[in-house]
């Protein structure tokens, strides 16, 4: 029998890129797209010191903007969950991830960037909401082409409070104001 690791590693891993990538079962090929999703075995815990290595290459030169992770190196513009668009539960597996294999440095940058991000998109105005824009470090533009931004979502709220705890020399409580109603 084939485990979960080793498969995983013979349908997602791209040797030549180091990095994982979906895998179309339909077309029988990875799809040639570095995403943030590549982050997921590290965050498991099932890489060799050289694959988290190279993952960690691959990712922070093509995928780290100046607002945060972004989901992806490019996007065609049509879903929410490519391009620069950055979503938490990403930013958690990534950071987490980088830790797990002793890059803290590298989890700090993007931490502090996500941090950031969202604490002033709450600034400008009171809400936490499912996904920011990383080369921007905003709240993404509506284009017409996904569906708005929506606000108030709890991975976001969760996860910004976690990494505020863990790279913020700043308590969490005295970051954010909750407005009063």
């Amino acid at each position: 029998t084939v485990t979960r690791a080793a498969a995983i590693r013979r349908y997602l891993w791209n040797s030549e890129r180091g990095v994982f990538q979906n895998y179309d079962f339909a077309a029988g090929k990875r799809i040639d797209v570095l995403s943030a999703e590549t982050f997921a075995p590290l965050y498991v815990g099932m890489l060799t010191p050289d694959e988290a290595a190279r993952v960690r290459q691959a990712t922070m030169a093509g995928l780290l903007g100046p607002g945060g992770l972004k989901s992806s190196e490019h996007s065609p513009g049509l879903h929410q969950w490519e391009g620069e668009n950055m979503w938490m539960p990403l930013v958690e597996m990534a950071t987490s991830g980088l830790n797990r294999y002793g890059y803290r440095d590298e989890a700090q940058t993007i931490a502090t960037r996500a941090i950031t991000t969202v604490q002033r998109a709450f600034d400008e105005t009171g809400s936490f909401f499912e996904r920011y824009d990383a080369e921007s470090g905003s709240i993404p533009k509506d284009d017409g082409k996904k569906y708005p931004v929506q606000p108030g979502f709890l991975w976001t709220n969760a996860i910004w409070y976690k990494l505020l705890k863990n790279y913020s020399e700043h308590s969490p409580q005295k970051i954010v104001e909750i407005p009063s109603r």
